[in-house]
């Protein structure tokens, strides 16, 4: 049995609940929320235009399901006379709801169907769906395209003249504002940094979100140059933003857009990261509530994935939080649904500016000034596991990252680094490790309890439930020592090696590495706070094979506070060398981590033979047979 409801907030369980508003004779269906938050201010403003026919306005994300499509097709447009879809991707985001509109369109005479794309890339694939003159079709995508309260009163009429049969003139003086358009300049010292948003939002007065970005970037020093585009595949859009943010010496980029920058067929596009060549950071906007984010185990739904994070990876943007969710404001009768509003996560949004904050300051401290905390891949947690790397020798990478560090003049103290790899790693397991056969050597440092009970109590309380179930309490760690917990690693000055611990106690389990509920122990903790608070490190470098956190417990993209990586990793810049034909597990390290991945590449392929000891044994073996044939005497000695 199906609910029935007749707005999409009602709905409890989407699969089993039906969408039916009143009938109209104009349906507008479409992907952006704006669209209908501009026809809702345009309809509700009856003293500036009035509007003789009714008209029903729905989100395409409300019509998932195959029984909602049919369902809503076969009442609300029963007597309808005009429907008009506009979609933001290609055939494939909702062919269903095409293919049951184009047998919608045939069941009666005089019915009109208009499918118009929100990108200029689909337009071909789109609108040859439509009813109506395919010149036509394009001329209402660019007044979408373009936005704004005229541009859509005009959209209005023209469906009122198709309905009426009427002609109508492509008048091409179309209201656009400038692009880009720059919003809330001032004069604010500190760094600058680019902030780009889409301009259907300012059109539809939607701008909560973008005013709490600023505000979190001038709370933290940082002077916000916002820009509002429709576009970020517009040469003309993208010239005019490297002109101006060139101009204003900008340190990075903040960015909100969905897609990427530049189609996969042609890295030519690319200019406009290239050009600026500072980090850009992806603002997760999500297109569901705050609320089903937070119950929801997967983060992000596909859509959102899709656009938010899998599309602007291919730009190399750098991926934060969910920092802006879509929530109901208000029911406008007029056209049958609730309007949205986009909402600010004020805790994501803070934390995020945080993040690009640090990688401002790792840009412009002096390199003898800056901390950098190298940590080591360590799995089964015995000492002949530590560094171990796939596809990259590891230690000897260390060694060469350490010289190269020095030579850059980083300070690096007053230990020798060491001649060759093998004593450098004999150096590393010479202190305490997570090896239980070294629990008698001195560790780098120690967390004390009480200042690592501080930063416990800032833990939400439901992570913390999930950590003393599974590890008890802090003061009842089994790994807790008189002094703290013990930090495992060594340091060169400012350049600390840290050991990554384990998520479990067994030392021979690889299990805990992948495990989906295993929390971190307290020790995995304590020693990514020292990290950030106590070693007050600029940056972390993830040196070896895959580490453990971020495959630690939580969402599986678009992370929340009750999230362990989000937990354990501070906002810090993590750099990650990462093996070029991985990229399954590179992208888990983005995502969940903030990871920026340097991909090295595969070795060539040799034949590995033995060396050493093994090397020298084969030799006598070989020596051996010779002599069963030779001399029998020398054969005995042997």
């Amino acid at each position: 049995m199906h609910k029935i409801v007749s707005y999409p907030q009602n709905i409890n369980d989407e699969k089993f609940s039906l969408i039916e508003q009143e009938t109209a004779p104009i349906i507008f269906l479409t992907s952006a929320s704006t669209d209908i938050a501009t026809i809702s201010k345009i309809l509700s403003n009856k003293s500036n235009f009035s509007y003789k026919y009714n008209i029903r306005a729905l989100l395409i994300s409300d019509l998932k399901y195959k029984s909602q499509i049919d369902h809503y097709l076969s009442s609300t447009a029963l007597s309808s006379k005009l429907i008009i879809v506009r979609l933001l991707g290609g055939l494939n985001h909702w062919s269903y709801g095409i293919e049951q509109l184009n047998n919608w369109k045939k069941l009666k005479k005089n019915r009109n169907l208009i499918i118009i794309s929100g990108t200029l890339e689909n337009e071909l694939e789109l609108h040859k769906y439509s009813t109506i003159d395919l010149q036509k079709v394009d001329y209402l995508a660019q007044l979408f395209r373009y936005g704004g309260v005229n541009n859509l009163k005009r959209c209005l009429n023209i469906f009122s003249n198709i309905i009426e049969h009427k002609d109508f003139i492509l008048d091409r003086n179309y209201e656009i504002l400038n692009q880009p358009h720059k919003w809330d300049w001032k004069n604010d010292k500190g760094p600058k940094v680019g902030v780009i948003l889409y301009s259907s939002y300012l059109n539809a007065e939607d701008i909560n979100y973008a005013n709490a970005i600023n505000k979190y970037l001038r709370e933290q020093g940082l002077s916000p140059r916002a820009l509002w585009v429709t576009s970020l595949r517009n040469k003309s859009i993208c010239l005019k933003i490297i002109s101006y943010l060139k101009k204003e010496k900008i340190s990075s980029i903040i960015t909100t857009t969905s897609f990427s920058s530049v189609s996969s067929n042609n890295h030519e596009e690319s200019i406009l990261w290239d050009k600026i060549n500072v980090p850009v950071f992806q603002l997760i906007v999500s297109s569901e509530t705050k609320d089903k984010w937070k119950n929801s185990s997967l983060g992000l739904n596909p859509i959102d994935l899709t656009l938010q994070i899998v599309m602007p990876e291919i730009d190399g943007r750098i991926t934060t939080r969910p920092c802006v969710f879509k929530e109901y404001s208000k029911v406008n009768k007029d056209i049958g649904t609730q309007i949205h509003g986009l909402s600010p996560y004020d805790n994501h949004i803070n934390w995020s500016i945080n993040l690009i904050s640090n990688w401002i300051k790792l840009k412009q401290k002096a390199n003898k000034d800056k901390k950098i905390t190298i940590v080591l891949a360590n799995y089964p947690v015995t000492n002949g596991r530590i560094a171990n790397g796939v596809g990259l020798d590891t230690p000897n990478s260390l060694l060469k990252i350490l010289v190269w560090l020095k030579s850059e003049g980083y300070e690096l103290g007053e230990v020798k680094i060491p001649l060759n790899d093998s004593d450098l790693i004999k150096l590393i397991t010479s202190r305490r490790t997570n090896d239980p056969l070294s629990s008698n050597n001195k560790p780098l440092d120690y967390l004390p309890l009480n200042i690592y009970m501080r930063y416990w109590e800032k833990i939400i309380p439901s992570a913390k439930e999930i950590i003393t179930n599974r590890w008890l309490d802090p003061n009842k760690s089994i790994e807790l020592e008189p002094k703290g917990f013990p930090i495992h690693g060594v340091e060169f000055g400012n350049i600390s090696i840290l050991i990554q611990p384990s998520r479990g106690y067994d030392p021979f389990s690889i299990n805990d590495l992948h495990s989906p509920d295993l929390p971190p122990p307290h020790r995995y903790l304590a020693q990514y706070y020292w990290i950030n608070s106590i070693n007050k490190s600029d940056a972390i470098i993830n040196l070896g094979k895959h580490g453990s956190l971020e495959w630690l417990p939580g969402k599986g993209i678009g992370l929340s506070e009750g999230c362990f990586p989000h937990i354990v990793s501070p906002p810090l810049p993590n750099i990650y060398p990462f093996i070029v034909n991985d990229p399954g597990e590179g992208s888990q390290a983005k995502r969940r981590s903030q990871a920026v991945i340097i991909d090295h590449l595969t070795p060539p392929i040799g034949k590995s033979g033995i060396y050493g000891n093994l090397l020298r044994l084969e030799s006598l073996f070989d020596e051996y047979y010779e002599t069963k044939f030779i001399d029998s005497n020398r054969n005995k000695l042997i």
